[in-house]
């Protein structure tokens, strides 16, 4: 064995002109593919290329290659959308009853993603519809419907029902009114030592900087107003509106969180609410008009 090792390290020394083997006859043996296997792949193929999603896929992808079949250098993730931009649209319906004593009752009855063709308004109905019915619950005549002042949802809840405007809709127009009047644009900002912001175009959370702002400027109104609101703005409880902008500061912040455009954030949804509601819980120092803020949120 010795003799053997000493004569093979002296053959590996002057290795560097042999030929080497670098191909290799395939085993003759068949291997046959499991039927699970099989099973998995075929159920996945059948999922992905079932339905009419599929074939309006590869109708696309068809007309969509005849389109750019005379152009040079297409390159396919070009014609796909940002991931942030695919959107699905919800539906969220709620319940609210007033008792004897005008107690609000508020009830949550879900946030659907809108599964239909178009946002027709015979096909939004049929939608809310169906929703409905799975509490046993229907639109009629005696019912109000609360909705924003899009034509598609006047059209939607003309009939059978009473269908009123949301009332946040109608009072955030006013504010933008009143903000980006040409009347009240031509008030000489020389008068204050700061610039007054215009009205955001965010509808949720307009009323916070819109109040921030104020805040920061109502020692500085005084001088500015008209005699004839002077008093109205001297009878304001500025300690309240102190302790309202206090109490809305998370609520910005969150909605601010939740409008992020550059990553999902519906995950996010759940445990904000949650969040909301502890803030909406009453303790013993709070301010009287926060407590009826509480108590009606």
């Amino acid at each position: 064995m010795m003799k053997h090792f000493g004569s093979w390290e002296k053959n590996s020394i002057n290795n560097n002109n042999e030929s080497l083997i670098n191909e290799y006859f395939s085993s003759r043996k068949t291997r046959s593919v499991p039927t699970r296997i099989k099973k998995k792949v075929l159920n996945a193929t059948v999922e992905l290329v079932g339905g009419n999603g599929f074939i309006n896929l590869a109708q696309t992808v068809f007309d969509a290659g005849q389109e750019l079949s005379k152009s040079e250098n297409t390159n396919v993730s070009d014609l796909l959308p940002h991931p942030t931009a695919v959107s699905v649209s919800f539906c969220g319906i709620s319940l609210h009853f007033l008792n004897e004593e005008l107690q609000l009752y508020a009830f949550i009855l879900g946030c659907y993603p809108y599964d239909r063709d178009n946002q027709s308004s015979s096909q939004m109905q049929q939608f809310v519809d169906a929703k409905l019915l799975e509490f046993d619950l229907s639109v009629e005549n005696s019912k109000f419907v609360a909705t924003d002042n899009e034509n598609k949802m006047k059209s939607c809840f003309k009939d059978p029902c009473i269908r009123i405007g949301c009332s946040i809709h109608y009072l955030s127009k006013q504010l933008e009114h009143c903000f980006t009047s040409v009347t009240l644009e031509k008030i000489p900002q020389s008068k204050s030592p700061r610039t007054f912001q215009s009205y955001p175009d965010n509808r949720f959370n307009g009323a916070f900087p819109t109040m921030n702002v104020f805040l920061t400027l109502s020692n500085d109104l005084a001088g500015v107003l008209d005699r004839t609101f002077l008093d109205d703005y001297m009878l304001m409880d500025k300690d309240l509106l102190e302790h309202v902008r206090s109490f809305l500061g998370p609520f910005e912040e969150l909605i601010n969180e939740l409008s992020c455009d550059k990553k999902p954030t519906v995950y996010k949804v759940l445990p904000l609410r949650q969040c909301l509601i502890n803030r909406c819980t009453i303790h013993q120092n709070d301010h009287d008009g926060i407590r009826q803020m509480k108590t009606f949120l």
